[in-house]
This record gives C-alpha cells, sequence and structure tokens, in this order.
C-alpha cells in the first residue's frame, strides 16, 4: 500500500472511529477494525480480543504474521489510536500508544496474523487450512482463470516447481 493511501486510510478510520465512539456512552465500545483478508480469523480470536481489551482498557493491536503489519485494533473511547497503518504499522500503532499515554497489547493468534498479501500468504493458507473447511478454496485455485494464475505463482515458490525441474532440458 503506498504512503499515500495509508494515510488516506487512516484519516477516513480516524474520522468513522471519533464518530462511532461519539454516539450513545458505550453504546459501540470497543471498536474493533480488521482487514479482511484474515481467512483463518474465528470467533474465539474475537472473543480473546474481547477478553484482551476489557483487561487491559486500552489498545489491542493484532500483527500479522511477520510481526510487522497491524490486521487488527481493538479500542475504546479513552484509548482511541492514531492509526499508522502503512509500513510498520505494528510499531507505529505501539509508539503512537506510547506517546499518547494509552496501555497497548499485542495479541498473537494465527486467525489474526495470516493475512493474505502475497502468493507465499496463499501457500500457507492452503497448508493450515484443514480439508474440510478448504474445498471452496482449493475448487478456486482449480477452476477459474484467477486460481490458474495465483497456481502458477505458487508453484513458482517451490523449490521444485516445473518450471524450475525442465530448466536445461531439451
Amino acid at each position: 500500500q503506498s504512503e499515500r493511501g495509508g494515510s488516506r486510510l487512516n484519516q477516513e478510520l480516524g474520522r468513522a472511529s471519533e464518530r462511532l465512539l461519539s454516539a450513545e456512552e458505550g453504546e459501540y465500545e470497543p471498536l474493533l477494525v480488521l482487514h479482511a483478508d484474515l481467512p483463518l480469523l474465528s470467533a474465539a480470536d474475537i472473543t480473546a480480543v474481547l477478553e484482551n481489551h476489557s483487561e487491559s482498557g486500552g489498545l489491542v493491536i493484532g500483527c500479522d504474521h511477520r510481526g510487522t503489519g497491524t490486521n487488527l485494533l481493538a479500542f475504546g473511547r479513552r484509548a482511541m489510536p492514531r492509526f499508522c497503518f502503512g509500513v510498520d504499522s505494528c510499531a507505529q500503532h505501539l509508539a503512537a500508544a506510547a506517546q499518547a499515554g494509552t496501555p497497548a497489547r499485542v495479541l498473537h493468534r494465527e486467525g489474526i496474523a495470516l493475512d493474505v498479501d502475497e502468493p507465499r500468504d496463499v501457500a500457507a493458507l492452503l497448508a493450515r487450512l484443514p480439508v474440510s473447511r478448504s474445498q471452496y478454496t482449493r475448487a478456486l485455485l482449480n477452476a477459474t482463470p484467477l486460481g490458474s494464475r495465483i497456481s502458477l505463482a505458487l508453484a513458482s515458490l517451490s523449490p521444485l516447481s516445473p518450471m524450475t525441474t525442465n530448466q536445461g532440458k531439451a
């Protein structure tokens, strides 16, 4: 995501959060901001987020599996963050919370951490999904033009992909 795009996202999230948190006392607290590309996110993950927020009363940050990006934020009126989505957002959200004197916790959970940004993320997803939960994803990868392109990208990540094993053969 570009710095400019991150800036606009951060501004819009700030405005929307202020509006929601200024509603009736506690009606929308805590507020959760999360990305749509979290295919392993579960009810247990959301429960863990809410419990952590309840215990701390501050900002809960769900980082990506690399520990650099932010996939989820949970906060209330007294802990509304300065949104820092973009490069190294997890560290930026933590630093902004510290600067504001807001208690912050980083929550590490697989359902929050695995976001789908690159072909290797799809490979990681397929490796973690039980067969019973992945039939539609696998069908997408096998039966659509998009799936064919994704499958090629995934194959290029493999050390023994067809593209590398056929090189040098007549």
